[in-house]
């Protein structure tokens, strides 16, 4: 019994500052000076590639060279961001696809050759922060360091 009181305490004691760690590189405000957010859902033609969304981050040209938005925590998922170049200026564009159902059937037998036609599941990543869906936590680098900030009233726009 001692023993596993003991390891609860070392336990407590590695993981414990890590968590508080986290909190305290999330900025109040942004980096640089950002544009009003939004996103754009899309359809794929081929039944395959499915359906999903762009989240579009506009920056701001004399802020762009400073540094780099790494990547974007929006609905329950998180993916990188890519800088596209437009005529209005810069923009961090985020891929995000919708999860597809899954009806696929696992083949269950003696034989483990069998089962190596299984899939793989698609394990989703649940992301550490607690975010509305109009709210995003964008990741970026400064000195070495990786630092988050919040984008709130994040709106959809129609596609073209």
């Amino acid at each position: 019994m001692k023993l596993i009181s003991l390891f609860s305490v070392i336990f407590m004691m590695v993981v414990g500052p890590t968590n508080c760690s986290d909190a305290k590189k999330i900025q109040k405000t942004p980096p640089m000076a950002i544009g009003k957010a939004y996103y754009e859902s899309w359809t794929s033609e081929v039944k395959s590639e499915g359906s999903g969304f762009n989240l579009f981050i506009p920056v701001s040209e004399k802020d762009d060279s400073m540094l780099t938005l790494d990547s974007v925590y929006f609905r329950d998922q998180i993916v990188n961001l890519s800088k596209k170049t437009t005529d209005a200026g810069s923009v961090y564009v985020g891929e995000f696809k919708n999860p597809q159902p899954t009806n696929v059937d696992i083949i269950m037998s003696s034989d483990p050759m069998d089962e190596m036609a299984n899939k793989t599941p698609v394990v989703t990543q649940k992301i550490p922060y607690e975010l509305k869906p109009t709210e995003a936590m964008v990741s970026y680098k400064a000195n070495g360091e990786t630092l988050y900030f919040k984008i709130e009233n994040i709106q959809e726009k129609p596609s073209k």
